[in-house]
């Protein structure tokens, strides 16, 4: 569980270590692009991804479409594509099958971030793994080729239309959108909470809604990218018909009230979080008057939004070698059987000057994603923002207390409880490394290995901040160049 969720600490903790010394002057340009990526399920077999089935849950019709859409950033002619698809997840097929495509474009597993929306109602089958075949239908070579190919389109047609831009950004919380669903009154089938929601009861959420506004000269909008971490469920699993679920509704109407602008939702850590649904026999009307909600929090935002300074821009996927065997679905596998499947995670740093996104391939639980944020603020971060799903999928991430108390996110923690003893032994490492490190800059390299105290409703939750492993610490050193 932890080797991840370090990993995320250290994801996050990752640039945190980078000096800010940004120039005055930097020449930005930025782009935006859009693609369907709808198959049709007349004409082929397509599965939904979200929801396990014996070999999955097959579509019968498309309710809204499902989209590839894209932002290119380009900072003194250095670019970085960042791409959402409305899918569950981001398979490595996706991924190998769109960089192929991308070849001589100058984009590539280096500057190439792509995340999911986590619809549960959009395609599935787009892992070549029999554990995946069973539970969401046989993988589909003919959806990834439709997902990839969409996904290059937006990513070029964003790189032809790159023009000098000013980047902005907005925060703000909306309490009782999003609930943890880690407790005993949440229904997984309905996707419903037998209680109302009460901010004095109510467990660890993360409210946050951030948007980043991208405009042209003239300070007309091309890209809005906005953020709520939460799942993609306002479809349950007898939902028959593809759809974007309520991110394509809030996209929607961003788009409708800033005609001409692109808009992208990327989510965070939403390993715990659901959508508060209303309580309506129609799915369909649910999403739409949650899809609305967030937007009615969102739209006020992108007219607060604060410049931002995106030079320096710099970049880095790094790999982690798979070192254990894995868990879900109530199977264990051993670790040759493992690496087969999945055999290096990829963890991603992106800034832009004030700006940094830090993302990682897995569903985290808010707490993780809040002190991912947090940890980042306090090395000096001014917009840290962390980005769930991207560039591959490794099911969940937990902390220790919550996986030992077991439930679905637990039982999906791929590599279990043992990731954070793995976690300790590689953070003394770094400790040391980041100790020899103090004196030559700073911010110093975190070494706090007692955890941060979360306190909610009388509960007390624990997150050990964990200081860099020697992998991230490589990744630091590459940002701060």
């Amino acid at each position: 569980m932890f080797k991840r969720a370090k990993l995320f600490s250290t994801v996050l903790i990752i640039t945190c270590a980078v000096i800010l010394c940004l120039p005055a002057l930097a020449q930005l340009k930025i782009g935006a692009g859009s693609a369907e990526i709808t198959p049709d399920p007349t004409r082929i077999r397509v599965t939904t991804g979200g929801y396990g089935k014996f070999l999955g849950h097959v579509a019968k019709g498309i309710h809204d479409p499902v989209y590839a859409k894209a932002v290119v950033f380009e900072v003194n002619g250095k670019k970085a594509a960042l791409a959402a698809i409305d899918l569950v997840e981001v398979s490595n097929e996706i991924m190998d099958a769109a960089v192929k495509r991308l070849q001589g474009t100058g984009f590539s597993r280096d500057n190439l971030f792509v995340c999911a929306t986590h619809t549960h109602a959009a395609p599935g089958a787009v892992e070549n793994i029999i554990i995946a075949d069973l539970g969401f239908g046989p993988y589909s070579q003919t959806v990834v080729d439709i997902i990839a190919d969409g996904i290059v389109k937006a990513i070029k047609d964003a790189n032809a239309s790159l023009k000098p831009a000013n980047l902005g950004i907005a925060q703000g919380q909306a309490p009782g959108l999003t609930r943890n669903r880690r407790v005993d009154y949440y229904n997984y089938d309905t996707r419903r909470f037998a209680r109302p929601y009460d901010p004095k009861t109510e467990p660890i959420t993360d409210d946050t809604i951030t948007i980043i506004r991208a405009d042209d000269q003239t300070g007309k909008p091309i890209a809005i990218i906005f953020q709520l971490a939460t799942h993609g469920t306002t479809l349950g699993p007898n939902n028959t018909q593809l759809s974007a679920d309520w991110p394509g509704v809030t996209r929607g109407q961003i788009e409708a009230k800033y005609p001409g602008a692109i808009a992208l939702f990327i989510n965070g850590a939403q390993g715990d979080q659901a959508p508060d649904e209303a309580d309506v026999p129609d799915d369909f009307q649910a999403m739409e008057i949650f899809g609305k909600r967030v937007a009615d929090a969102a739209i006020p935002l992108v007219e607060k939004t604060k410049p931002v300074n995106p030079d320096p821009i710099k970049m880095e996927i790094k790999y982690h070698k798979v070192d254990q065997g894995l868990q879900a679905f109530g199977l264990k596998f051993p670790l040759w059987i493992t690496r087969i499947w999945f055999k290096e995670m990829p963890f991603s740093g992106l800034r832009l000057g004030e700006l940094i996104f830090l993302g990682a391939p897995v569903e985290a639980i808010s707490i993780i994603g809040k002190d991912i944020r947090k940890s980042a603020a306090e090395l000096g971060y001014q917009y840290p923002i962390y980005i769930g799903l991207m560039n591959d999928h490794y099911l969940y991430v937990t902390t220790p207390e919550e996986y030992r108390k077991g439930g679905y996110e637990a039982d999906n923690t791929m590599f279990g409880e043992t990731e954070s003893r793995l976690l300790r032994a590689n953070s003394r490492k770094s400790r040391r490394t980041s100790d020899k490190s103090r004196a030559k800059r700073k911010p110093a390299l975190l070494s706090d290995t007692q955890g941060r105290r979360y306190e909610s409703n009388g509960v007390v939750y624990r997150f050990p901040i964990f200081a860099f492993t020697l992998f991230f610490y490589r990744f630091s050193n590459t940002l701060i160049l």
